[in-house]
Order: C-alpha cells, then sequence, then structure tokens
C-alpha cells in the first residue's frame, strides 16, 4: 500500500506538533489521519483499564503495572496514552539533610544541586558529601512520598518541587 502525499503530510504535521505519533486517537489530527488511510479506529474498554490508570496515578512504572495486571509493558503504555496519562519517576534516592525535611531524588544527576558532581563518585570527596547530606537509597513510587514532600526529577538540577 502506498500512503498519499495527504497522509505523510499529517504524519509529519502530528510529529512536529507531538514528537511522536503515539498519541490518543481522539486528537483532531489522529483522526484525520485515520479517516485519510480508511481505519475504523475504535478505542474499546476494558475492565482492566481502571485499575492500570490507577497504578499509573500512583507512580508505579510500566514493567511494574505489567507484573501486576498481566499484561505486556507496551499494552499498558498504549492504554495510559489512550486516556491521556504518564508515568512519574521512580525516586532512587533520598536525601535527609540536617535540621530539614528530607528530598526524594529521582536521579543522581539531582546531586548536583547538594554539590556532588557525577564525575566524583568514587574519591573520598563524594565519601564525606554523601554522609555529610545523609544520603540513602531507597526506590520510593509516587504514592509512598507524603503530602507537602519535597521531590526533585531527572533532568531538573535547580529546583525543589513540594509534593500537594
Amino acid at each position: 500500500m502506498r500512503l498519499s502525499q495527504k497522509v505523510w503530510d499529517l504524519i509529519h504535521e502530528i510529529e512536529d506538533k507531538y514528537g511522536t505519533l503515539v498519541i490518543p486517537d481522539d486528537k483532531p489530527l489522529m483522526v484525520k489521519l485515520h479517516k485519510e488511510i480508511g481505519v475504523a479506529q475504535k478505542f474499546v474498554k476494558h475492565d482492566y483499564d481502571k485499575e492500570i490508570i490507577r497504578l499509573i496515578k500512583l507512580g508505579y512504572n510500566y514493567r511494574e503495572i505489567s507484573a501486576k495486571v498481566g499484561h505486556n509493558p507496551s499494552a499498558c503504555r498504549r492504554i495510559a496514552v489512550l486516556y491521556g496519562y504518564h508515568t512519574r519517576p521512580v525516586f532512587k534516592y533520598v536525601v535527609k539533610p540536617e535540621n530539614q525535611p528530607e528530598i526524594y531524588l529521582a536521579a543522581t544527576t539531582n546531586l548536583q544541586y547538594f554539590g556532588i558532581s557525577q564525575s566524583n563518585h568514587s574519591n573520598e570527596v563524594y565519601k564525606r558529601m554523601r554522609k555529610h547530606i545523609n544520603l540513602i537509597t531507597k526506590r520510593t513510587h509516587w504514592c509512598d512520598i507524603p503530602q507537602g514532600g519535597r521531590y526533585m526529577v531527572p533532568k531538573n538540577n535547580t529546583k525543589i518541587f513540594i509534593k500537594e
């Protein structure tokens, strides 16, 4: 099957706007694309959709969700995208600065906020800094962070967010 130029233009327009073709089917550009190709895309809700969305809201990733509901991770991701949800990062570290509330970190790059660069992880300076800021390796999901808890997300080394 050879795609028409109009179909290719719609594909490029979707990619330019969203950065991917994996978008919900109810978006206007996707509806146009389906009509142009002649695909009748009908989204069928399943009983397990609510459980997948609930687990996403709690902060579990697709692999963990798939283990709990018995579907593969790509199916869980597809359902999440169709409903407009995305997973939250899993926080791997907890920093407990002296006389301050703990801060949950999603990546080692967040340590730059505390003056620890990734290049000095193995040397003595890193060991002293780790002890000074009281860094604990602890896997934490979004639902386990208390209300009002402080956290940092990947690719952000300058701001601490507060869970509301």
